[in-house]
């Protein structure tokens, strides 16, 4: 029967399947019983986004990040608080930018030509205050 159906393959296809399965499943419950043990749980970030921002932070050697875990946590920590900053501020801003008479098109334009510190200043025109 060459060529056609071979059912050992089959069988091993699925032992590997459900062993796949079964050590995500054993590794997802490690995560939830002891999660402080992850540095992304430290941080307050998915592992998904841990491991997006890990290039940023870590060197691969061998083809493996070689790093120290506490001090990347700590660096991600400051870079992912001042991106929350200034997140805030140019909300703050564009609030600032509609409170003066900007559509919302018009507020987010300005912003990427200005620093949101200029916000408090800005008219559209034709509306400035006398």
């Amino acid at each position: 029967m060459t060529g056609l159906f071979d059912p050992a393959q089959g069988a091993e296809a699925t032992r590997r399947y459900v062993r796949r399965k079964a050590s995500i499943a054993v590794m997802e419950h490690r995560k939830r019983e002891a999660p402080e043990r992850y540095p992304w749980t430290r941080i307050g970030i998915s592992e998904r986004r841990y491991y997006k921002l890990l290039p940023q932070f870590a060197q691969k050697v061998n083809g493996r990040y070689a790093y120290d875990h506490d001090d990347v946590v700590v660096r991600m920590k400051n870079h992912l608080d001042r991106a929350d900053q200034a997140r805030t501020v140019r909300a703050a801003a564009l609030d600032v930018l509609r409170a003066h008479g900007f559509r919302d098109d018009a507020a987010r334009k300005w912003l990427q030509r200005h620093r949101p510190e200029d916000a408090v200043h800005a008219w559209p025109r034709g509306r400035r205050p006398q």
